[in-house]
């Protein structure tokens, strides 16, 4: 058991540095990105075309944001998916009478993070709520098992905090979608229609 931990840990652990670095510098580099083209010096401009512009950008701005939330929410279950599954392996390449429970035990959470990942690809919102019940369960099951602290650390960094994480951002996503199609909807095909009882 410890073995099959070991080589997850050695095998993941780099693996998630290397994640966590290329995000860092992604990270930093959008925002000197953001920064130099900030402040590139605009034309002088009539007022309709500011306002074309300004609201050309917020649209932009808009769709950026819905993307970047899609993308990191899809990216935290791909990563959770792909932990899981290594984990499974790893339990069933060491495989010895009577660990069928550490199987399942990594098998179930790798096939959840399958099934959000195939659900939140077009139905964000039942994914979040999906994600926030079994982030629940998780919590539940982790009490009801007493975990030590150095379990309930790796519990929440591994399981927790990206399902919570990929929820939010879910649901983020969905509802900047709502609202960019309110926006985006002309003023005619917004019509209040009166409830007959």
């Amino acid at each position: 058991m410890s073995t099959a931990i070991a080589a997850v840990l050695m095998i993941g652990g780099p693996i998630l540095a290397v994640v966590v670095i290329v995000g860092i510098v992604a990270l930093v580099g959008l925002v000197a990105y953001d920064v130099v083209t900030s402040r590139r010096a605009e034309p002088v401009l009539s007022a309709a075309e500011a306002a074309h512009r300004k609201t050309a950008r917020a649209h932009e701005s808009a769709v950026a944001r819905m993307y970047i939330e899609r993308g990191v929410a899809r990216s935290f279950v791909i990563l959770g998916a792909a932990f899981w599954g290594v984990c499974a392996l790893a339990a069933s390449l060491w495989y010895q009478r009577g660990m069928e429970a550490l199987l399942f035990i990594a098998l179930i959470p790798f096939l959840m993070n399958i099934a959000s990942l195939i659900i939140g690809w077009r139905f964000e919102r039942t994914a979040s709520v999906m994600l926030v019940l079994t982030a629940g369960g998780a919590i539940w099951w982790a009490a009801a098992h007493s975990f030590e602290l150095g379990v309930w650390m790796l519990f929440t960094i591994l399981l927790i905090g990206p399902m919570m994480t990929a929820a939010v951002l879910f649901w983020l996503a969905r509802q900047g979608e709502l609202d960019l199609a309110a926006r985006l909807a002309p003023v005619g095909d917004l019509v209040e229609v009166p409830v007959e009882q």
